[in-house]
């Protein structure tokens, strides 16, 4: 026999899963209903579906992904549509960099590290780039998505560029979930303010899924993934934030400037 509370606990459980159904319905998903349908059930059926739509986005312009200044060549009549080499665009890129004078920075207690980084730390930047934070602990991506001071202030043009540093709250969602928040979000920042350029930092999670998701969704050259710098940002002992006391944020604020510079131009750091 079962207790009340235990038979309270069966009912949520069974619940849970038509909740999150429930959930998708409900969401505005407009704008990416080519990429992730809105009942979670076929979405699970379709995701190997949609990676293969997101491996051709570049070539099909009905796919609707997020992506930050992909060069596009007009095909004149008669012409094969030919590729860029990458190398090319990459030349190209350096070329066109605009100053960067402005960064917004929304995140979680990763974000909350690099405020205190950037303000008691680092002050050959402060004189240079301006930067505002709108970080918060235990925050996710769908928090900021309804964070009107947030949006307002994206929406505001103010700025040339948003960091986002979310995702070590988000680590357990299962795929479709993930996926639809990394999605979803990235279009409502566009939606806010076409013109901003978008920079993910991804914390080192064990769910290897986000940082798939989000290079696959914003791309690899936007992401900014810790895992791939644990040589040079030492870690506190749950393996996720770095170690204030071994100067960890600043290091990672230092790495995220030299990857803000491969596209915008910061003066002070010439």
């Amino acid at each position: 026999m079962i207790n009340k509370r235990q038979f309270v606990i069966l009912i949520l459980l069974l619940l849970l899963p038509w909740l999150n159904v429930l959930y998708s319905l409900y969401a505005d998903n407009s704008s990416i209903s080519d990429i992730i349908p809105t009942n979670k059930c076929v979405e699970l059926v379709k995701i190997k579906y949609n990676k293969e739509k997101l491996f051709a986005k570049k070539t099909n312009p009905s796919i609707k992904i997020i992506e930050n200044d992909i060069p596009k060549v007009e095909e004149k009549e008669g012409e094969k549509e030919e590729s860029i080499p990458a190398e090319k665009v990459e030349k190209n890129n350096l070329k066109e960099k605009k100053p960067l004078k402005k960064l917004l920075i929304v995140g979680d207690s990763l974000g909350e590290g690099l405020y205190l980084a950037y303000y008691k730390k680092i002050k050959r930047e402060k004189r240079c780039l301006k930067v505002k934070f709108f970080v918060k602990h235990s925050t996710t991506t769908r928090n900021w998505m309804r964070n009107e001071r947030f949006l307002k202030e994206l929406a505001s043009k103010k700025y040339d560029t948003v960091l986002v540093v979310l995702g070590a709250n988000e680590f357990a969602t299962d795929k479709a979930s993930l996926y639809y928040n990394i999605n979803k979000f990235l279009i409502k920042l566009k939606k806010v303010n076409p013109d901003i350029q978008i920079f993910w930092v991804v914390p080192p999670v064990p769910n290897k899924n986000l940082r798939k998701y989000v290079e696959e969704c914003l791309g690899e050259n936007y992401t900014i993934a810790i895992d791939d710098f644990l040589k040079e940002i030492p870690l506190s002992r749950d393996n996720i934030h770095p170690d204030i006391k071994r100067e960890g944020y600043t290091k990672l604020w230092h790495i995220v400037l030299n990857k803000l510079t491969e596209y915008r131009e910061i003066n002070c750091l010439k």
